[in-house]
């Protein structure tokens, strides 16, 4: 009986491992209809104490604006 045990545990694992790959071949959800009721409006910045200021954000907001130059990809991930 011994030699069951192994062929045993090879065919639960050959299982264990197609159901796996199965999951990881699954197709990713449908997210649109959870981004179509995003709030549109002025990005909230948190810091590690809570939301910041208005007047705070705006100024880390003109901070990174002023380093780079330019805040297009900001801005974009802050319409999205």
């Amino acid at each position: 009986m011994s030699a069951l045990a192994p062929a045993k545990r090879r065919a639960f694992s050959l299982a264990i491992g197609c159901c796996l790959l199965a999951t990881a071949c699954a197709q990713l959800p449908d997210t649109s209809l959870l981004m179509s009721g995003a709030p549109q409006g002025a990005a909230r910045l948190d810091g590690p104490d809570g939301p910041l200021s208005k007047k705070r954000s705006a100024a880390i907001l003109a901070d990174i604006k002023r380093k780079s130059g330019s805040y297009d990809l900001l801005e974009q991930h802050i319409a999205v």
